[in-house]
């Protein structure tokens, strides 16, 4: 990004330290980044981000994988300025307290209480800089304890049981549910960067990525509090649109995702399949219909 475009933007003047790794942290960051901040990222060689090695160990050739281009990393910390800090000695954190010290945001998602113990908590940044913001993100939060990850805390939230087919288990959420609690960071810092324009104030920003996913799930909980049972999974259905699903083409692994939400989308597909006669029949007429005889409307779809 060019300084013209940057001195623009509404994050311009900004500096973020960040040391946070793999998908959240970063993700945030970098959305930080495209509002005009600087960003930081802090890694050492002892303990590199692992999204370096990701594809690695998705079938990338070992001797011709270079750690410093990796696809999955790049793609989380565009734009970003970098710094190697093995946090284990005492030189490195004092260097990290001086890094701080001249931010205006520093973003974490070790496990709870490691930042802390390695002598860079809130309060001891808040010593070097009063009006310092902390985005500490975590599965469960500052007192939730424990590493976690994107399945367990999208499990723990309630967003896993949502995913997948009425006639099956719950799904598997990782990549999606990162992202979403990095972007629900990125905002989090925006409003405490506002919070501190009108104030002067820094803030700890205790992120807790399964209260994230819990608010994914709204409707959901509603619906259980009010005594209407547990939402059923629906697979690629929608409750409304009708068709709404996935289907197979030719070839190997060839699949087209079809949603139709209005009638005269339908009536469109209808003459594109070649089965005009379904536009108007009783069991394919409206979207309700076309749920009821679900069977009918994937036949013709796949038959095409």
């Amino acid at each position: 990004m060019s300084y013209a475009v940057a001195d623009r933007l509404p994050l311009y003047g900004v500096r973020i330290a960040d040391f946070s790794w793999v998908g959240t942290g970063p993700f945030g960051s970098e959305l930080l980044g495209f509002l005009g901040a600087e960003v930081i990222k802090v890694e050492s060689r002892r303990r590199p981000d692992q999204m370096r090695d990701y594809a690695r160990s998705h079938g990338w050739d070992d001797e011709a994988y270079d750690l410093d281009a990796s696809p999955y990393f790049c793609e989380m910390n565009l734009g970003k300025l970098g710094v190697g800090l093995n946090l284990k000695h005492p030189r490195a954190v004092e260097l990290a307290r001086q890094l701080a010290a001249v931010s205006d945001v520093v973003i974490e998602n070790m496990t709870p209480g490691t930042f802390a113990r390695l002598g860079l908590g809130y309060e001891t940044l808040r010593g070097l800089k009063p009006n310092i913001i902390l985005c500490s993100i975590s599965g469960r939060g500052a007192q939730g304890g424990g590493p976690a990850y994107a399945g367990i805390f999208a499990a723990m939230g309630g967003l896993s049981y949502l995913s997948g087919y009425p006639d099956g288990l719950p799904g598997s959420m990782r990549m999606p549910v990162d992202l979403t609690c990095g972007a629900y960071a990125a905002t989090s810092i925006v409003a405490a960067l506002w919070h501190r324009a009108q104030t002067g104030e820094g803030q700890f920003i205790d992120l807790a990525c399964q209260e994230v996913t819990t608010c994914l799930v709204g409707d959901a909980i509603l619906r259980a509090a009010a005594g209407l049972g547990n939402q059923p999974r629906a697979g690629n259905e929608h409750p409304r649109w009708s068709p709404h699903d996935c289907y197979p083409c030719q070839g190997e692994d060839e699949w087209i995702s079809i949603a139709i939400r209005t009638g005269e989308e339908w009536r469109a597909l209808c003459q594109a399949i070649g089965r005009p006669d379904l536009i108007e029949a009783p069991e394919t007429a409206t979207a309700e219909a076309r749920r009821a005889h679900k069977p009918l409307v994937d036949a013709a779809i796949g038959a095409w």
